[in-house]
């Protein structure tokens, strides 16, 4: 579940970086771009520690 979880939280920062902040990039929002790019970076480190946790067999 938590993998699916981490998975949706991933599309949707997407979702709204491409739809609304990418059509619209100027230097005034650049930084709601950068808080995504940390989201996004913050979620791949989750996708590697719950991918141990998992394949050492610490979650089912």
């Amino acid at each position: 579940m938590g993998v699916k979880l981490l998975l949706a939280g991933t599309a949707a920062l997407a979702v709204h970086a491409r739809l609304k902040l990418i059509p619209n990039l100027t230097d005034d929002n650049l930084s709601g771009l950068a808080w995504h790019i940390c989201g996004i970076t913050s979620l791949a480190i989750a996708f590697v520690v719950v991918g141990g946790f998992i394949r050492l067999g610490g979650l089912g």
